[in-house]
């Protein structure tokens, strides 16, 4: 592999990707990730949720399956970074371990780099010796099994996170914001599963602007993606409880929205119709 680059090297010192079954290789003739000009501020990086099997025995500091996980989490922090979704199996038996990986996809890759590595960390405080576990940090996400869940769309981990300020009018607020979504989610079924990731904003006269974003990870289909995000728009009211801001999440696919841009370039721009003044379920 590496006379191959030092071969073609020759022919171009711009940017470089070369693959191989386990790994991605990356090289510029100047630094990636260092100094990060992209640091994560720690009050927003750490806005976590997860959730956790219980412990296991089997999953003891220094057991084979312990071990395994802590190589899966280096080939993370290494790996994920470079295509922004990563999928690997270290071990072999009772003591394989299945990873998952996903940063959001209008990150830089340093960001993505720090975030996974924050994840990759907290996940060993907030579940300990446990045999799956899943985090969720604000750019990216983290999950890992013993077993093999690759392609199968995840509804059942899930969280919502609130934010602390309430919409002006909920009925119309939620009621505009499923629209917002509906779209996003065709749109984001109609890509490619190497994207499979889409920004929008409402445009609706005397009303606020709410901007959403709709991800999924990249080993499921397109009908799997759609389904894990009606899914997770279904739950709009019910987590939010008049809120105008925060994250729907599942294993398989992720929600955010709020009232003002929080993603890099322009998004998709909606124009929704105007929203019914008969009341709404919330």
């Amino acid at each position: 592999m590496f006379s191959i680059i030092k071969e073609k090297e020759r022919k171009s010192w711009a940017l470089q990707v070369y693959h191989n079954v386990k790994c991605i290789l990356k090289f510029r003739t100047f630094p990636i990730f260092v100094p990060p000009p992209h640091k994560i501020a720690p009050s927003r990086a750490i806005s976590v949720s997860s959730n956790c099997s219980p412990t296991a025995s089997s999953n003891k500091v220094g057991s084979p399956l312990h071990r395994n996980l802590k190589a899966l989490f280096s080939y993370f922090r290494v790996c994920a970074p470079l295509s922004g979704f990563y999928s690997y199996t270290v071990g072999l038996g009772s003591s394989q371990v299945y990873g998952q990986a996903l940063c959001r996809d209008d990150i830089p890759d340093d960001v993505c780099w720090e975030c996974i590595a924050l994840a990759s960390s907290k996940i060993q405080e907030l579940c300990p010796n446990s045999r799956r576990g899943i985090i969720w940090l604000d750019h990216c996400q983290l999950r890992y099994s013993d077993k093999n869940f690759s392609g199968k769309v995840d509804v059942y981990d899930r969280a919502c996170q609130p934010a602390v300020n309430n919409a002006s009018n909920p009925s119309n607020f939620y009621q505009s914001l499923r629209i917002l979504v509906a779209n996003l989610t065709s749109l984001v079924t109609q890509s490619s599963p190497n994207r499979f990731f889409t920004k929008g904003v409402s445009v609706l006269e005397e009303a606020e602007r709410i901007y959403a974003l709709v991800q999924c990870v990249k080993d499921i289909h397109a009908d799997q993606c759609g389904w894990c995000l009606q899914n997770a728009s279904s739950d709009i009211a019910g987590c939010f409880n008049r809120k105008q801001s925060g994250r729907i999440l599942r294993g398989s696919c992720n929600l955010p929205f709020g009232v003002w841009p929080f993603f890099s370039s322009d998004p998709t721009v909606i124009s929704l119709p105007k929203p019914s003044h008969s009341e709404s379920t919330l």
